[in-house]
Formats: structure tokens, sequence, C-alpha cells
């Protein structure tokens, strides 16, 4: 936000180019594709944060270093929440491989 308190009218001019718009599109797409890939490849996104440095400045670093953080954890999250319940689904196969007519407990709950 601090990064941001100096010139937002000229930041925002920045970001409106369609190299801007290519930025953000980079960095949304490395990030998610860095954690959606079973290989430790987080690092795919460097690049694309080294340019949103070196070539918009500090505001805009600050606000693709958030993009990326967001996207990743959001995909993550979701992933994560997937794994979760095939596991469950997994888990309720198997008790009814193993219990086919159910029990007295489970007609209670």
């Amino acid at each position: 936000m601090i990064t941001w308190a100096r010139a937002p009218e000229a930041t925002w001019r920045r970001l409106a180019t369609w190299e801007g718009v290519l930025l953000l599109a980079a960095v949304i797409v490395l990030a998610v594709v860095s954690v959606s890939i079973n290989e430790a490849v987080t690092y795919m996104v460097f690049p694309a944060l080294i340019w949103a440095a070196f070539r918009f400045g500090p505001a805009i670093a600050a606000l693709s270093t958030a993009i990326a953080a967001g996207a990743g954890d959001r995909h993550h999250r979701a992933r994560a929440r997937s794994v979760l319940q095939a596991s469950d689904r997994r888990q309720g196969a198997e008790h009814a491989a193993v219990h086919p007519g159910g029990s007295a407990h489970d007609a209670r709950s």
C-alpha cells in the first residue's frame, strides 16, 4: 500500500498498457501452473516478478507478488480440498465394501 501512495494515477496508467496486462496474465498463469505441477517448481513465477520490478517499479512489483501469492494459494487450497474429498469418497467405498449391509451403529447415526 505504501508503494502506491506516491503516484497512484501514474501507476494505474502504466498498468493499463498491453504490457501491464500481459505481465499480470503471466503472473497469474505462472503462479497457478507452478503450484499445480507435482514437482517443486514454485520458482517459475520469479521471472515475471523480476520483470514487474525492473520494468514497472515497486508498486506493480508489490501488486504482482500479492497476485502470485493469492493465485497460487487459491489453487493450492482447491487442489487440497479435492484430494480430501476423493479420500473421503474412497474411505466411504471401502467401508461399504467391508460392511455391505451396514451395521447397527451406521443405522443409528
